[in-house]
């Protein structure tokens, strides 16, 4: 082609109109999905700019207003930003391409919002030699990116030619990146065609036409690190590749004077609370001065979920306001992708425009995820308001409500943003597990058979001994109160959980990854069970304890219906790269903590973790795919 006729390409297509999968749980659309910082999609559109592309499409859902508000004014942005609704009756990749049909003509980039890549991928394009007739596809022939990007789609190559495509080959030769280079003939008939393809058709069945017709090239992704961001695991790896790229390189750590003659403030106030458990409580809360006194005038809040709305929103309430307290009642969805920074922001908004004061009182009413955001509300509204909670579920009332902790989930994973702050006082009413499903009824004992692992012989006699089903009211209320006592106990000797306390971390290091991982289809309860599992077999490797206190563990896990195993579609590598990720990695390496023998964790001269490598925790996770005991 001569210098003349060489066309550059200034126009892209983002394809943000498909429903994507959801990541972490918390219901985000995939485009605004936030790695290192920002949202995918803007990872997208700056990596374009940065090629020189000044106009870009966004295929959005029809009537969409979310990804519009999160790029609405942003400073990064340079190029044109026009939007194209797609056909809410064809949301698949094949509709968000139909949807360009007859608004712009070619040349054109089409690219999905969800790529990272280490180098800039639209300068292997090389525009000048580009045959305006052909689609080029952008491939990856590097075995180790490829098979680390989480890409599904895969392309078989025959002397540089793409002759199969597809998720299913058997010998594939590259992995199919996600972008495409439409020349200028060929723009408007693969838009009119996808306009025009059947709901059911995929859009391998598009390209697949135009590779039997010899109209698709490839163009080789230089080996160089790429991630198609679909799952936790891969958003992980990303995250993990991102925080590589911008890290300082270490430096030999020089010796430093330290400083002298400080002015020192010391103080301490002391710290406490109540916890109250009586069957029937939640009926007689007219009886009781639950809200303390001098907080009678004050604007307060009650924080539930809609499911515990349902069966006790309204009966708690109404007797507060019985009482004569102002109180607001604040519903949100239930399940973990309520506790985000995004639903705090929000709630923090309405409690605010509410009028509270430095005397109100935020309870939560519900499992665990509704204690840690109200109690985070009440830890940071005003620098500290009142908190009580009123916790409805087996984990609630065992684990997550009793003690200092309150928080909320990063995009990293669970309890990345919160802090330490005591609530007045607990109210734990046995009752109202008669509603729990036994499933949840399972997942809190797992809270408490850690303890009886971690901390008490007793009270792993005590789970022993019973012979009778989970769900059964006066044992759950023993067992209740023999974990709240444990847990106190634990906690007076030890706040911040650095040393004594830190038996209630047993099993939460793998726990928290599998759950996650899982995309919290695992409760936090079977997710920890699974991790003690895992724990157990670390701790036989490192010969810190041995089988029989291992196969103890798996039985009686196994009788309380938890699982403890982890899900084979859940890798190592991801677990590993998650607990890179934990405020417990340091030094290169991850901390347990370890049960030495039931009842008692591994400590030595006041250490209470064991640091792994991860080869010894990759063989202790191989071990708990596997091995069954």
């Amino acid at each position: 082609m001569d210098m003349a006729e060489k066309t550059v390409t200034e126009t892209a297509v983002i394809l943000a109109g498909g429903p994507g999968k959801r990541l972490e749980g918390f219901e985000t659309i995939k485009p605004l999905v936030r790695l290192g910082g920002k949202s995918l999609i803007l990872w997208t559109i700056e990596c374009l700019q940065e090629a020189g592309i000044n106009k870009i499409f966004v295929v959005v859902p029809s009537r969409d207003t979310l990804v519009r508000r999160a790029l609405l004014g942003d400073p990064a942005i340079k190029a044109e930003i026009e939007y194209v609704e797609q056909d809410p009756q064809s949301n698949s990749m094949l509709g968000s391409i139909g949807a360009m049909f007859g608004k712009t003509e070619g040349p054109l980039y089409i690219t999905p919002c969800d790529l990272i890549f280490e180098k800039n991928p639209y300068a292997l394009f090389e525009q000048g030699d580009v045959d305006e007739s052909l689609i080029h596809v952008l491939v990856g022939t590097d075995d180790e990116s490829g098979e680390a990007s989480g890409a599904t789609a895969r392309v078989e190559l025959e002397n540089g030619k793409i002759v199969k495509t597809g998720t299913s080959l058997e010998k594939p030769s590259a992995y199919e990146i996600g972008i495409l280079h439409l020349g200028k003939d060929v723009t408007q008939d693969f838009f009119q065609k996808a306009a025009a393809c059947p709901a059911a058709n995929s859009f391998e069945s598009l390209l697949k036409d135009y590779v039997d017709s010899e109209k698709v090239k490839p163009v080789d992704y230089d080996g160089s690190r790429w991630f198609d961001i679909n799952t936790p695991a891969v958003l992980i790896r990303a995250e993990l590749f991102l925080r590589s790229l911008s890290s300082n390189q270490a430096t030999e750590a020089r010796e430093l004077r330290a400083m002298s003659s400080p002015i020192t403030l010391n103080y301490q106030k002391p710290v406490s609370f109540d916890v109250f458990v009586e069957r029937g409580l939640l009926d007689k809360i007219k009886e009781y001065e639950i809200i303390p006194h001098e907080s009678y005038y004050s604007k307060h809040c009650l924080v539930v979920d809609k499911n515990i709305d349902e069966l006790y929103g309204e009966k708690v309430l109404k007797q507060f306001q019985e009482l004569g307290y102002n109180m607001t009642k604040l519903v949100v969805d239930p399940g973990e992708w309520s506790k985000s920074i995004e639903v705090y922001l929000r709630l923090a908004n309405e409690i605010l425009g509410e009028g509270i004061d430095k005397k109100s009182v935020i309870l939560s009413l519900g499992g665990g995820v509704i204690k840690d955001i109200a109690g985070f509300l009440a830890a940071t509204l005003y620098r500290g308001v009142g908190s009580i909670h009123i916790p409805t579920t087996v984990l609630a009332q065992c684990d997550a409500a009793i003690g200092f902790k309150q928080g909320v989930n990063g995009e990293g994973g669970k309890n990345l943003i919160g802090s330490y702050y005591a609530p007045l006082k607990i109210l734990v009413d046995p009752d109202v597990l008669e509603t729990l499903d036994d499933r949840y009824v399972s997942d809190g004992l797992s809270e408490c058979l850690k303890q009886a692992f971690a901390q008490d012989r007793t009270y792993f006699d005590f789970f022993a001994a019973h012979e009778g089903k989970p769900k059964d009211i006066p044992f759950l209320e023993e067992a209740i109160k023999r974990s709240i006592k444990l847990k106190i106990d634990s906690l007076e000797k030890d706040f911040y959980e650095d040393n004594v306390a830190l038996v209630y971390q047993y099993g939460h290091e793998i726990g928290h990854a599998v759950e996650y991982l899982s995309g919290y289809k695992l409760g936090h309860g079977e997710a920890v069970a699974v991790g003690m599992r895992t724990s157990a077999e670390l701790a036989c490797l490192m010969g810190v304890s041995d089988e029989e206190t291992l196969r103890q563990q798996i039985e009686l896990m196994k009788r309380y219906i938890l699982p403890t195993t982890i899900p084979r579609d859940i890798k190592a590598d991801d677990i590993i790269n998650l607990l890179r990720c934990n405020k417990k990695f340091h030094g290169g390496e991850a901390k347990f903590v370890l049960v030495r023998k039931i009842g008692e964790i591994w400590h030595d001269r006041g250490h209470y973790f064991v640091s792994c490598g991860d080869d010894v925790i990759k063989e202790a996770i191989n071990r708990s795919y596997e091995k069954s005991v």
